[in-house]
């Protein structure tokens, strides 16, 4: 099962959108599931139940954030390429899905309780929310696989 799989397979197991998503990469970085579940649990249903930022998002910034993020030594070019592969994530995702935000892309606001009923009555949370932890997880990885290979050819080109 490839991490992508293994998200959608996570989340329909009910973890949140921001843990399925994390947990499905946080080990090849020394954080382990149990930590990673703790971790992530509060960017659910955008940002604990406010309905803002897709929590399938969140999960994948926090992993740029240990793949590429300059750690206490600040790194311009670190910086630089953490918050390219941030961006480029949100924009992909946004061109795929029209929004970035949960309230948006079930077209029901999660802070209202009638809203939040209503999205629980028509079983939004399982009938759209795999394919944005899918996406979120495939644009992550394919992300990765370009900055990596990119760097690759960087650090080559100026040995």
């Amino acid at each position: 099962m490839d991490k992508t799989e293994q998200a959608v397979a996570l989340y329909k197991k009910d973890y949140h959108c921001s843990q399925s998503v994390f947990v499905s990469f946080c080990e090849e970085f020394g954080i382990g599931r149990e930590q990673g579940f703790k971790l992530s649990k509060f960017a659910g249903a955008g940002f604990l139940w406010y309905g803002d930022f897709c929590g399938a998002i969140t999960g994948a910034l926090m992993i740029y954030g240990l793949k590429y993020a300059p750690g206490e030594k600040q790194d311009e070019f670190a910086e630089e390429i953490f918050f390219h592969v941030c961006n480029e994530h949100i924009r992909r995702f946004e061109k795929i899905h029209g929004s970035i935000k949960c309230r948006n892309l079930l077209d029901k606001d999660l802070s209202k309780e009638e809203e939040l009923t209503e999205i629980r009555e028509n079983d939004l949370f399982n009938l759209k929310c795999p394919g944005f932890v899918k996406d979120s997880a495939e644009i992550l990885s394919q992300i990765i696989k370009e900055t990596d290979e990119r760097m690759l050819k960087f650090r080559s080109a100026s040995e």
